[in-house]
């Protein structure tokens, strides 16, 4: 038998306000402790390597699973998309109506990203764009340096393997009936820590949206298999500690801005080069002076359905919250959609909008991260944002 299992339990948008409505064992864990988490704007690959590095996202350049670096422009992976009367032709498509949107995915996804196992999959993204962007060759958390990192730390300062359960809930529990083979009546006297992450919820969410009849399906199997992993954790081991962590949570889109055609239709593409994400814009301007009037342009036609941070004079409200990018990795100016407002089509998909949407400015509820955890862990220096979760997690393996 184990001495210790540490089970540190991701659930990707879990909110906080649904765990009472469509589950029993979650909301009986919630009655006993939770805390809510300071967050960063963005997403989960953002949260994920500010946690795991205890480091906000301006220190450790992993903000987006995208990056701007000029130094770094690239050639595209396949030689032909360099090809310039390529290039024109296979734009046509993505501005033109029903099923050529869909073939231009397609020729990006199969040929391009298709063959690589790793990293984002920019399928909606325009062809021009593909030397100026780099993507990060991993996206998981298991396989992020810094969980990769903290991995090593477990094993050479405290002699604790750790093991990454996921992604999915049904990922999570083959992973964990292959792990317990290897202990199940052996004496092994040891400590294990075990990172489940089930994106289970995130993926309904963005599909179906959420609080419908599939999502609240999807969270009930959630809440089910958490007791019967924690009652089998009590078989292996002598003591259970048991943490349960939610990124963000997320709502229903109410509007959805085609920002691309803004730019199009008042001819500020020579000005300017962006990338759009689904509730963030990127722009970097080719002539500064140029930016006061851009900036009028954006809050004129976008008006309280958006907020707009200028890099430089917006520096010390984007270093509170860990984003500020002072080598424009992130562009002159970042457009931040209200909440339940999506940029619409993005460089992910011109075919499939998301219907459940995250990567707020912090300051709303949809952006709150949260953890669940016994209340005699009070003896620890509880984390107040995501970032401190790191020594949180090292003290309890320590203590």
């Amino acid at each position: 038998m184990l001495n210790n299992i540490y089970a540190f339990i991701y659930i990707d948008a879990l909110p906080l306000e649904y765990i009472s409505i469509g589950s029993t064992f979650l909301a009986k864990l919630m009655n006993k402790n939770v805390i809510t988490l300071e967050n960063i704007p963005g997403y989960s690959f953002g949260i994920q390597s500010t946690m795991l590095a205890g480091k906000l996202p301006q220190e450790t350049k992993h903000w987006m699973p995208y990056i701007y670096v000029p130094e770094l422009e690239q050639s595209c992976n396949l030689g032909f998309y360099r090809n310039s009367h390529f290039q024109k032709l296979l734009s046509r498509f993505r501005y033109l109506p029903g099923p050529m949107k869909y073939a231009y995915e397609l020729s990006l996804c199969n040929p391009l990203f298709g063959t690589f196992k790793k990293g984002v999959k920019l399928c909606g993204i325009p062809v021009q764009y593909l030397r100026k962007i780099h993507t990060y060759p991993y996206y998981y958390m298991n396989e992020n340096p810094f969980f990769l990192e903290i991995k090593r730390t477990f094993k050479e300062k405290y002699d604790v393997d750790s093991y990454y359960l996921g992604h999915s809930l049904q990922d999570a529990l083959d992973d964990l009936v292959e792990l317990t083979k290897g202990i199940s009546g052996k004496k092994i006297e040891q400590d294990l820590f075990l990172f489940l992450y089930i994106d289970d919820l995130d993926g309904v969410g963005h599909m179906h949206g959420v609080g419908t009849i599939r999502w609240f399906e999807t969270l009930k199997k959630i809440d089910i298999s958490l007791l019967y992993l924690y009652r089998l954790f009590h078989k292996l081991a002598k003591s259970v500690h048991l943490l349960i962590f939610s990124d963000h949570g997320m709502c229903n889109a109410d509007e959805y801005i085609d920002i691309e055609n803004l730019f199009r239709k008042y001819n500020l593409e020579n000005s300017i080069y962006y990338f759009v994400d689904a509730t963030l814009t990127f722009l970097w301007l080719d002539k500064k002076y140029k930016k006061e009037s851009i900036l009028k342009f954006i809050n004129k036609k976008l008006g309280d359905r958006v907020r707009v941070f200028d890099i430089e004079a917006d520096r010390s409200a984007l270093q509170r919250y860990g984003v500020y990018f002072g080598n424009r990795e992130y562009g002159d100016l970042m457009i931040q959609t209200k909440l339940c407002k999506s940029f619409f089509p993005n460089f992910y998909s011109i075919t499939r909008p998301l219907k459940g949407l995250h990567g707020f400015w912090p300051d709303e509820d949809v952006q709150q991260a949260c953890m669940i955890f016994p209340i005699y862990y009070y003896d620890l220096d509880i984390p107040r944002h995501i970032k401190d979760i790191r020594n949180f997690l090292l003290n309890l393996i320590s203590t």
